[in-house]
């Protein structure tokens, strides 16, 4: 009726009869009773040595040579742990059935396979648990290697590319990457000491890392940590060094485009024309910046900008003749670009002139035969005309000493009435002009072409006759085609049989002179001692030195201390006063009658106004712009 206990029984038997005698006991059966059973299991097994603390997985690392397993198994019973099947201890089974154990001697290095059994009295000790299985590492890895093992990248225009270190980007989100590292290895990137974040080894020993949001503008100190399966750290990478600066630089100023070829030179006037096909781009930017140079929205070349913030370029190739606009773009070291500077359009023509005098012999032009002389004007007769003239379609003498006119000199073209001429003038131009003479008949006619062979313009040929001289000439509307080359188209030409044709002049170049500098060095005048400063550069007053910013100066000062030639090619002398703008120049003895304004020169970046004194032409006084100039009688 009363349930056993658990634990060991005993039984047997006695019999009794009705008298009370009993007889002797039978054989005993002995037996468990066992309500409970048996269970035990490892649940887990932490590492408590930083930096990474926590469960450790089944066949997961650990730094903790230590480590506590937590486990449950029968109430009250006494479970007995083994490490690579030698048991290292026991623990007791609490009422809840909890067990806890550390093991006692720290654990070598390597693979560690933990089981756990439970002994109860009623079943002694049990099958052992499946094996949890831990990896102690207490090596860290290798310091990582920044020059052979660290890619920093540049992905934004206009500089994209790695990053050295020590440079400058203007990706404030650059990519780094990585390689040379054990798989499974967790990378941190730290910033000016704070982590930027982490990256993951992948199988193949490299990793890679953007930052989620932009990196602040200015330096930053990159250093690198490899943290492995169980938590061991590296030791610091050398540093990385590189600025991010997004900030684009100012665009370039002062932009002029020079003429320095042939006859006519100076600063190409905008929507001018030149016949330089390599003319040199001058301007300004912010030192050590680069200025790119386009032409028609196609990159000409580069040019690094120096210390004092000029920069010069000169194209390699020769431009074609025509249309070019130049407009340029400053870019920094981190590759930010400016904005475009206002962009300067200017047109290439062929210029020149030709009278035929350099001509030592005549020379008789042959149908669809072309004679280029060495300016590049070229003459090739379509028509010969008028085939039983004793004339000639030809570069001459004949008849001008007698029948020509003085402004023809001794050598004209001469072609033959009815006669078709085409001429060139060694590339495309804007305006041609020539003379004719002998031209008794009307019908002639001068037609221009563009390299299309598009008619662009035809016009009469007027009557000259005898020594008479008449002009025939054409510019080429703004915005229109240029001219590639035209026809003279003789008329009947019934009396003489020919007309004279001299005086060629083509291409109309626009340009302003360039203010010139050199070096000079004169004393200054002694009543302005303390305030006129000679360069070894110019010959230039500087205002800032006088006190309150003002300047007295004398028309003598001027006379006596200016140079021929020395900002402008014009035949004058020049002397120049700089400044800061608002400040006075004091010019005594000059009223306001006397003095003029004559334009502005731009010399070494800096815009001067130009002034004569009456009875005093011949010399010129710069001012530069902004510095106001007050005549004091």
């Amino acid at each position: 009726e009363t349930p056993l206990d658990d634990g060991e029984h005993s039984f047997n038997t006695v019999v009794v009869d009705e008298a009370g005698n009993e007889s002797a006991p039978s054989d005993s059966i002995d037996f468990v009773v066992d309500t409970v059973g048996q269970m035990v299991s490892i649940d887990s097994v932490v590492d408590d040595v930083d930096p990474v603390t926590g469960n450790i997985d089944n066949g997961g690392y650990t730094n903790d040579q230590t480590p506590t397993l937590n486990g449950t198994a029968t109430a009250n019973a006494v479970v007995n742990i083994y490490q690579d099947n030698v048991m290292v201890g026991s623990a007791a089974v609490n009422a809840d059935g909890e067990w806890s154990f550390t093991a006692p001697i720290k654990l070598a290095e390597g693979e560690h396979e933990f089981t756990a059994t439970v002994v109860t009295p009623t079943s002694g000790e049990s099958a052992p648990t499946d094996a949890w299985i831990v990896n102690v590492d207490t090596i860290a890895p290798d310091k990582v290697d920044i020059n052979n093992d660290l890619t920093v990248y540049d992905d934004v225009p206009a500089i994209i590319g790695d990053i050295v270190n020590g440079g400058v980007t203007n990706d404030a989100e650059p990519d780094f990457s990585g390689q040379h590292q054990q798989a499974g290895n967790i990378i941190t990137i730290i910033d000016n000491g704070a982590v930027l974040g982490t990256a993951l080894v992948q199988a193949d020993g490299k990793w890679s890392f953007t930052p989620a949001a932009p990196m602040a503008e200015g330096e930053h100190v990159i250093t690198l940590t490899a943290t492995d399966k169980a938590g061991n750290v590296s030791e610091a990478s050398s540093p990385f060094d590189f600025t991010v600066d997004s900030i684009p630089p100012d665009a370039a100023s002062d932009i002029v485009i020079i003429d320095d070829e042939g006859d006519k030179q100076g600063i190409i006037v905008p929507d001018g024309a030149t016949d330089d096909t390599t003319p040199t781009i001058d301007g300004n930017a912010e030192p050590g910046t680069t200025v790119i140079i386009s032409d028609n929205g196609e990159e000409i070349g580069s040019v690094v900008v120096g210390p004092d913030g000029d920069w010069s370029f000169t194209p390699e190739t020769p431009m074609d003749n025509g249309q070019h606009t130049i407009d340029v773009v400053v870019v920094d070291d981190a590759g930010n670009s400016s904005s475009s500077d206002t962009p300067i359009s200017f047109t290439i023509v062929s210029e020149g002139s030709d009278n035929f005098e350099d001509q030592t012999s005549n020379t008789n032009l042959d149908v669809n035969e072309t004679l280029t002389l060495d300016n590049g004007l070229a003459f090739t007769v379509l028509d010969e005309g008028k085939s039983d003239s004793s004339y000639f379609n030809s570069i001459t003498d004949v008849g001008l000493y007698w029948f020509g006119p003085q402004s023809f000199g001794d050598r004209a073209l001469q072609l033959l009435g009815n006669s078709v001429t085409k001429v060139e003038f060694g590339g495309d131009t804007n305006a041609v002009s020539f003379d004719v003479n002998a031209v008794t008949s009307t019908g002639g006619i001068v037609t221009y072409f563009d390299a299309a062979g598009n008619e662009l313009y035809h016009q009469a040929i007027p009557q000259a006759p005898e020594r008479e001289v008449a002009t025939v000439s054409w510019e080429v509307p703004e915005g229109g085609s240029l001219i590639s080359y035209m026809t003279i188209t003789a008329g009947p030409e019934t009396g003489n049989d020919i007309i004279r044709v001299d005086n060629f002049t083509w291409g109309d170049t626009q340009v302003e002179a360039v203010a010139q500098t050199q070096s000079a060095h004169v004393e200054a005048p002694a009543d302005v001692a303390d305030t006129v400063v000679a360069t070894e550069h110019s010959q230039a007053v500087e205002s800032t030195h006088a006190t309150g910013g003002q300047l007295e100066l004398s028309v003598n000062d001027v006379l006596s201390h200016a140079e021929q030639n020395l900002f402008i090619n014009d035949g004058k002398s020049q002397f120049a006063v700089t400044g800061e703008a608002g400040e006075h120049v004091q010019l005594q003895g000059v009223t306001e009658d006397s003095l003029a304004q004559h334009g502005s020169v731009t010399s070494g970046g800096v815009a001067y106004d130009v002034y004569t004194v009456s009875g005093h032409e011949s010399t010129e006084l710069l001012v530069q712009h902004g510095v106001e100039l007050h005549p004091t009688a």
